[in-house]
């Protein structure tokens, strides 16, 4: 199977969306049973903890300005690190926060999901 960077990004876009409307159906198709995400606060979940996290609507996005991305590809895994400003609400309380995502996408039996997701804030 030929891996293309297009691919890669149009797989972080339709997972952007899916985070955007807090589709846990979508997610939960992008995520990997073993993956691993490390939210902007350090907090580690698995796959279940992710997906009943936006299934709480403890957060709830209303933008995200990409600001750069770049995609490294490998056998049978892609890299995607990249930045954005986010806006929405947390546990009630608004905010808008530049962060920074490290992602891991894994081919397995011809399919895509997200092995590792880690988060950081911009404070720079």
């Amino acid at each position: 199977m030929s891996i293309s960077i297009t691919d890669i990004e149009q797989l972080e876009d339709a997972l952007q969306q899916a985070t955007l409307s807090g589709d846990v159906d979508a997610l939960d198709k992008y995520l990997d049973d073993r993956l691993i995400a490390i939210d902007p606060f350090g907090r580690r979940m698995d796959k279940q903890g992710t997906l009943d996290f936006y299934r709480s609507c403890i957060l709830k996005l209303d933008r995200i300005e990409l600001l750069d991305r770049t995609v490294t590809l490998m056998d049978n895994a892609a890299a995607v690190c990249w930045s954005g400003r986010l806006t929405g609400t947390y546990y009630g309380e608004n905010f808008s926060e530049k962060l920074a995502y490290s992602r891991v996408w894994s081919l397995q039996a011809g399919k895509w999901s997200l092995i590792l997701i880690h988060s950081t804030r911009i404070t720079m």
